[in-house]
């Protein structure tokens, strides 16, 4: 499973570089990209205003997926998880949110010449929000670092939640039947954490509920990481957004936290 989420963490930057020859030849459409209603709703609702929200609510929605069919809570796993969460969130909040003032990429956005045409309004959210045109300097794809980091981030517990076979087979050569080994027996260690297997249908089904959803918003994700690949920012924007994205959990996944 570790070999399946290091493709998904080279699958980023390989489609970042596939798509450079098409982002050169369609760019100068990404106003027009931007309009398109389908666009216009996910980009909105999906990704700036609510993207957060909804990158919580699918990760934490993988938190009950660990607690035991007899009521027992893994709280060792609990946290481990909740590492992963909270060092992202910290990432997210410090380069989109606020840095003792403006974000960091707002901060490197203003220092190499982004400003408001109405030169009282120092923000790009005030800006933007009170009508007025913001110009850009170096403004670093927050599309592809906040992407590629949730992505990543839920794609983990993705991998620990999927639907296991119904027989494994373990180092030393013998199997588990996962339908007729009992509870004690029925687990299963993926990227390092040990799992249950279920065996109560209600939890299986909320399982399989969660993976759908997770799978939707992935895909999602990913499409709109497609239409910034080929319509919007520049090559350096998106390499700093690419490193960014991919550096918390990559540091979480090397150092085991």
């Amino acid at each position: 499973m570790a070999s399946i989420w290091y493709a998904l963490v080279l699958l980023y930057p390989a489609t970042f570089v596939a798509t450079l020859p098409f982002f050169f030849l369609f760019k100068q459409f990404g106003s027009d990209i931007a309009r398109i209603p389908v666009i216009k709703f996910l980009e909105d609702y999906i990704i700036k205003n609510y993207g957060y929200f909804w990158f919580t609510l699918v990760y934490f929605a993988f938190l009950f997926g660990y607690v035991q069919p007899n009521g027992t809570i893994p709280w060792s796993k609990i946290v481990h998880t909740m590492k992963w969460y909270g060092a992202n969130t910290v990432v997210f909040f410090l380069t989109q949110s606020w840095f003792f003032g403006f974000s960091i990429f707002e901060r490197i956005n203003i220092a190499t010449g982004g400003h408001c045409l109405n030169e009282e309004i120092l923000s790009e959210y005030e800006c933007k929000s009170s009508g007025e045109k913001w110009i850009n300097g170096f403004d670093s794809s927050g599309h592809f670092y906040f992407i590629i980091s949730i992505s990543l981030v839920v794609g983990r517990e993705l991998l620990v939640h999927l639907p296991l076979p119904s027989k494994i087979r373990l180092p030393n050569g013998s199997g588990i039947d996962l339908e007729r080994a009992t509870p004690e027996s029925r687990t299963a260690s993926t990227n390092g954490t040990e799992v249950q297997i279920w065996d109560n249908k209600q939890l299986k089904l909320y399982r399989l509920a969660v993976v759908i959803v997770a799978l939707s918003f992935m895909a999602i994700w990913f499409f709109m990481y497609l239409i910034t690949c080929i319509f919007f920012h520049t090559v350096g924007e998106k390499i700093v957004g690419t490193i960014v994205g991919g550096a918390v959990p990559l540091a979480l996944a090397y150092f085991d936290i």
